[in-house]
């Protein structure tokens, strides 16, 4: 799809908007394989078009890093595939399918799965957030992106789901739920809120929330 890894970082930045880093593909040393070549890691993910050239003319092989959050207004799920774990056999387990939004295909068989970032801030969550095998990348995280290439192989847009000709999607209320930890019937119950209307109402208790300053761990508790 693209002729190089500078041709796919510029493409990422000028079609998606999105901002973005190098990682190591780890062509040299395969232990720093996805870690960020730049000091200030992904906080130094830019869509200034100048900074970018000049990563990629410095690291012409460096995999495009996506930090994931408010900073790009996108999240992710992490579907780990290994020997060890298979992400996608837990989500199979779950009921959960995912037949919308951007959706990428890593080296080892997994995926990540693109979603709106709901306007409010959500932590990472790490080695079970629907199972084994299955992370959540929320704000202060990053993914790889499509058009990367690493000594573990290629991350390729899924047919069907390409972030370059398909549109990202909000994330489904039953995520938001986990993430929030909180029971959205059970929100809208409290309050008299109609079943259709919860949703909405979450998203802007928690909006007028961040709007007077409250972030973080005081955010969740307040919902």
């Amino acid at each position: 799809m693209f002729k190089s890894a500078k041709e796919a970082a510029l493409a990422v930045v000028n079609d998606l908007g999105l901002p973005i880093f190098p990682c190591n593909p780890g062509f040299v040393d395969p232990r720093k394989n996805k870690t960020p070549l730049v000091s200030s890691g992904f906080k130094a993910a830019t869509t200034d078009i100048e900074v970018v050239s000049t990563w990629w003319d410095k690291f012409p092989d460096a995999a495009i890093g996506v930090p994931t959050g408010c900073v790009s207004g996108i999240v992710a799920i992490d579907i780990d595939v290994r020997e060890d774990k298979n992400g996608e056999n837990t989500l199979a387990q779950t009921g959960y399918t995912f037949d919308a939004s951007w959706q990428v295909k890593t080296p080892t068989g997994g995926r990540h799965i693109f979603f709106k970032h709901p306007g409010v801030p959500v932590k990472n969550k790490a080695g079970n957030f629907l199972g084994e095998g299955v992370d959540f990348r929320g704000d202060g995280g990053y993914v790889i992106f499509c058009g990367s290439n690493t000594v573990a192989g290629f991350y390729e847009s899924i047919p069907g789901f390409d972030p370059f000709s398909t549109q990202i999607q909000d994330l489904p209320p039953d995520l938001l739920d986990k993430l929030f930890h909180k029971n959205v019937t059970e929100f809208g119950s409290e309050r008299g809120i109609n079943v259709g209307e919860r949703n909405d109402s979450i998203f802007k208790l928690a909006s007028n929330l961040v709007s007077s300053g409250v972030f973080g761990d005081e955010l969740l508790n307040m919902l």
